[in-house]
């Protein structure tokens, strides 16, 4: 099996890769502008030359909350042309649930779509090229978090502070919730889907919602000699998924709690920092 992957020098991109070649899986990596954090034993090319390359499956993990509305436009046209002129069996796009925008009860795969911000928008858009694809999978994930993910999102923060200055800031009261998955689970899930000849969109969650408070106050715990401050308001939304579509079609369930998950990072991020 021959699979693509763009995006392979992001944080799901080179998590994926990994988790392809130790299935001995022959991964053709792709990238824009760096490839330095892209594992060994993947074949590594530059993303103009996606559309010379047969491949059984093409996924596609690029853009983030931090690209422009000039990057959205980019990353659109180039899954236009790849439409138009790849080789490819089947297509898995990860886009987000932020297509949703906010909700107050348990958001499913057909829940309307309620004023999504610019990242949603743009990736409703991506959304809407795939599915004129033959053969296709769209997988929504909540946030991901893990070894290596991006330092400028809510737990590397609260991490750091804690480690360095002893004090992490919460805003309001800290019962806003949300839901949290483990980059080893999204992994196992894009290769069950990968697997699979349907043409299909899931959520990909844990399905169980965690206040900012009780995420803090294990940080806290953990890191010995830190404490929570609480400061200002909070007025963002409260967030909670029902997987179960994902859970029946895939016979997927998430196998790393958010426990687990989060003294790996603070023990990898305490011995980096």
């Amino acid at each position: 099996m021959r699979v693509g992957i763009l995006g392979a020098n992001g944080f799901l991109g080179r998590n994926l890769c990994e988790k392809y070649l130790r299935n001995g899986t022959h991964v053709c990596a792709y990238y824009h502008q760096n490839k330095d954090l892209i594992p060994k034993g993947c074949e590594i090319l530059p993303y103009q030359q996606i559309s010379n390359s047969a491949l059984d499956c093409l996924i596609i993990s690029i853009g983030g909350h931090d690209s422009s509305h000039n990057e959205f436009l980019d990353q659109y046209q180039l899954l236009y042309s790849l439409i138009k002129n790849g080789r490819f069996k089947k297509i898995i796009l990860f886009s987000s649930v932020e297509v949703y925008g906010n909700h107050t009860m348990p958001i499913q795969v057909d829940t309307c779509f309620n004023a999504p911000k610019i990242y949603g928008l743009s990736k409703l858009a991506q959304e809407f090229l795939i599915k004129s694809c033959d053969s296709f999978s769209i997988i929504r994930p909540t946030y991901i978090y893990g070894i290596g993910m991006k330092r400028n999102s809510l737990i590397p923060i609260w991490v750091e502070n804690a480690i360095r200055h002893g004090e992490l800031y919460v805003y309001g009261d800290g019962q806003r919730v949300q839901d949290y998955l483990h980059i080893d689970d999204l992994c196992d899930l894009c290769i069950e889907v990968s697997n699979k000849d349907i043409n299909d969109i899931i959520i990909a969650a844990s399905g169980s919602s965690t206040s900012n408070h009780q995420v803090a106050e294990y940080i806290t715990n953990t890191i010995l000699g830190s404490s929570i401050k609480y400061i200002g308001t909070d007025g963002s939304p409260s967030f909670k998924f029902d997987i179960s579509k994902t859970v029946d079609t895939y016979s997927w369930l998430p196998k790393v709690t958010l426990e687990l998950g989060l003294k790996n990072y603070i023990d990898h991020e305490n011995s980096n920092l």
